[in-house]
């Protein structure tokens, strides 16, 4: 296998840079203002600091996960997805890019859990709860968890999203879409996290975000349900991430930028191999 150069910034003549996020470059459409392209780069964000070398082919990997899962959901909630056709545009968007539907977007990210791991583990050793939710005495760390609960978050321009309780969503966005949120964000985890079960993944907890396109709730943003979750049983991927945990201190990002160079292409390909190897449902 030929490894490219990474595409770790994109510039598209005839479009307008609308902001570059830790991996992905967003642009508008002059013409059709309806309409957002949105490109996943090889950069690597660790703990909200983007290393200087990003990882071949993984925006192209990210970008097919993303495709996957809104194909499996279609029927059980609409998606931003417009197209993929990239004709016109320079090639090395092809496989990486995705035109979208413009979302007015909620300012919550949907998070479900089904077991108690990242964040929601560390917040349940100092309360017995997750945002607000009390859990049984006694669990470990990525224990599966008696239902999956929905966890809330603020949305972060910088550093780390902001776990809060269901009442706090409810002052931001209200009652009824709050509930409605929830209930969708708990169905489509549990559809997913079926699905992918009996491939021998476990989907401990991912995110989604929505937004309204003409009045109707759609899932917008992008579908890595097996990129961003934990996947238990992974040695390599529970030894990265105690590695990754140094890098807070920039000192040591080097380092981390090292090893994410030799391993992290491995867990990507590996998860590219799975979506083509399933593809077939």
């Amino acid at each position: 296998m030929t490894l490219h150069t990474p595409v770790l910034e994109t510039n598209v003549p005839g479009l307008k840079l609308r902001g570059r996020g830790k991996v992905r470059d967003i642009y508008e459409d002059p013409r059709h203002p309806e309409r957002l392209l949105i490109v996943a780069t090889d950069r690597i964000s660790a703990f909200d600091y983007i290393l200087a070398s990003g990882i071949p082919e993984k925006g192209r990997v990210l970008t097919q996960m993303s495709l996957f899962w809104f194909d499996l959901l279609r029927d059980t909630v609409p998606n931003h997805l417009l197209s993929t056709d990239m004709t016109g545009l320079p090639a090395e968007l092809e496989g990486r890019s995705m035109w979208v539907k413009r979302a007015d977007m909620f300012d919550v990210e949907c998070v479900a859990r089904g077991y108690l791991s990242g964040s929601g583990w560390k917040e349940y050793q100092q309360t017995g709860a997750v945002c607000g939710i009390k859990l049984p005495p006694g669990l470990r760390e990525s224990d599966a968890l008696p239902e999956p609960i929905f966890t809330p978050a603020t949305k972060a321009q910088t550093g780390h999203d902001e776990n809060i309780s269901f009442e706090r969503m409810v002052s931001l966005v209200g009652a009824d879409l709050s509930a409605r949120l929830r209930d969708l964000t708990l169905k489509i985890y549990r559809q997913a996290a079926e699905y992918a079960r009996p491939r021998g993944i476990i989907l401990a907890d991912t995110k989604f975000e929505f937004g309204l396109v003409g009045g109707e709730m759609t899932l917008a943003d992008r579908m890595h349900m097996v990129a961003l979750a934990f996947i238990f049983g992974t040695l390599l991927l529970s030894a990265l991430c105690l590695k990754l945990e140094v890098s807070r201190r920039r000192e040591l990002a080097y380092k981390i930028d090292r090893i994410a160079v030799v391993v992290l292409p491995l867990l990507f390909y590996g998860w590219a191999a799975w979506l083509i190897a399933h593809n077939v449902r």
